[in-house]
């Protein structure tokens, strides 16, 4: 009987960083993929599901990896979750990862590269939220 089972090989290098972002706030973030050298990547920031009370950037390890084994550069963000950091707390910190990401893109993606955001379940609505505030 074959085996029908999914199975993945994806890259799982990254590189955690603490970040400085706008008004003096600290994001947790980890960073897949690389830029090959002289060339463009798209840059993609990255929330993990977790129905805004659980998760962290493990969670969000298999998206992470996908992406950059599809050739992205991916920044996924550990955003503050909830009861402790109640709205709008996580979508205000992801837009200031998105304002950092933005200027720091010719260092991780490539001059002129394009920005993507990205997140799944609860991720996805801070994504959306994200794109309202940009």
């Amino acid at each position: 009987m074959p085996n029908t089972q999914a199975t993945t090989s994806l890259p799982s290098s990254h590189t955690d960083a603490t970040i400085s972002v706008a008004d003096g706030m600290e994001a947790s973030v980890r960073l897949y993929g690389s830029k090959p050298r002289g060339e463009v990547c798209p840059l993609v920031v990255h929330f993990h599901g977790g129905a805004f009370v659980a998760g962290d950037l493990d969670n969000g390890c298999t998206v992470g990896s996908a992406l950059a084994a599809a050739g992205a550069c991916v920044v996924s963000v550990a955003y503050p979750l909830a009861p402790e950091n109640p709205f709008p707390r996580p979508l205000e910190l992801g837009y200031a990862v998105l304002q950092w990401a933005y200027k720091q893109r010719a260092k991780l993606a490539g001059k002129g590269a394009p920005l993507y955001l990205a997140g799944e379940e609860a991720g996805a609505n801070l994504a959306a939220g994200v794109c309202m505030m940009a």
